[in-house]
């Protein structure tokens, strides 16, 4: 998510209070720690411009999630099967994330092309995950990880039973996705107030590139920030690059004991959709906040894939 005007001598929480007006995932992490240049900002009366805030500084979101399942109410199918398409089979079986139990009178479904079960809730998340965070264009099956076989939107819209104003919402982003994915020379102007999609010419091999809408500013094709470079290759940000953050972060972080298992690190990317987690308490379930894919904090295999795990004490996971 991109927070624009944001003012330096707002305090740090001040600034949290904006993140969590802009996006509703951040109500749904216990805790929340944010880093600047790699460094925590744990002072919530701090003003940002002590911490070295500059205008266009890239603020990275780290989620404190406690480990179990997720307890999100189900979202159920109607109880007339009678309307359902005529290529999904009404299932009685539990559904393949292993997360959402099936209420009274309801079903799951059977997906046709390989015979997984999914529960409305279930596929809500995985359509909203490949949506909004992965920015699909063409959707896919995801319900079984050797399937990946198309599925319409209309299909998945019906499997996650979206009412109107979600249908139309999912729908503008699945048709601005479908313009944008083939083309990746095409990006949305940093520019909040303008909104416009920018085509960076083939023949343009640097990132500098501008708006030819609103001409704001010179902008770094990468990273989205202010272009602050004397030459037209590197932008002058010091987060340009969040690859390499990234990995200092995740092999420099302190390690816990989880599930009695000692020396396992304490920062984890989600495998699914790259939200950085920060483990809190409890065991080594884990469900990602943004995208709602359940996986084991120490080895990082996905939860559903295995029986007993909980018991186990599976080999860690190093980056």
């Amino acid at each position: 998510m991109t927070l624009t005007k944001v003012r330096a001598n707002w305090t740090l929480q001040r600034f949290l209070e904006e993140l969590k007006d802009k996006d509703e995932h951040f109500s749904g992490a216990s805790e929340i720690t944010l880093t600047l240049n790699g460094k925590t900002l744990d002072d919530k009366n701090k003003k940002l411009f002590e911490y070295g805030f500059k205008e266009n500084a890239i603020v990275r979101t780290i989620f404190k999630v406690v480990g179990g399942a997720a307890s999100d109410a189900p979202r159920g199918y109607p109880l007339d099967i009678a309307k359902w398409p005529k290529k999904l089979k009404p299932s009685k079986k539990e559904c393949f994330s292993g997360s959402y139990e099936l209420p009274s009178g309801r079903h799951h479904a059977e997906i046709p092309c390989c015979k997984s079960v999914t529960s409305a809730e279930a596929s809500f998340h995985l359509l909203k995950n490949e949506l909004f965070f992965r920015s699909a264009g063409e959707l896919k099956c995801k319900f079984n990880s050797d399937c990946g076989k198309p599925i319409s939107f209309g299909y998945y819209a019906w499997l996650s039973q979206l009412d109107p104003e979600e249908e139309e919402s999912f729908r503008a982003q699945f048709d601005m996705n479908a313009l944008i994915s083939p083309n990746p020379e095409l990006r949305k102007c940093p520019n909040e107030e303008c909104g416009a999609y920018v085509q960076r010419p083939l023949s343009m091999p640097d990132v500098r590139v501008r708006c030819s809408q609103c001409l704001l500013y010179y902008w770094c094709w990468s990273c989205g920030g202010k272009w602050k470079g004397s030459n037209n290759l590197k932008c002058g940000n010091d987060d340009c690059d969040p690859l390499s953050f990234y990995y200092d972060l995740l092999v420099n972080c302190k390690t816990e004991t989880i599930s009695e298992i000692p020396n396992v690190p304490s920062i984890r990317l989600c495998p699914t959709c790259n939200t950085m987690i920060q483990w809190k308490q409890n065991c080594k379930h884990m469900t990602c906040v943004m995208c709602k894919h359940e996986f084991c904090f120490v080895c990082m295999k996905s939860w559903k894939e295995m029986v007993n795990h909980l018991g186990t004490k599976c080999e860690i996971f190093q980056y």
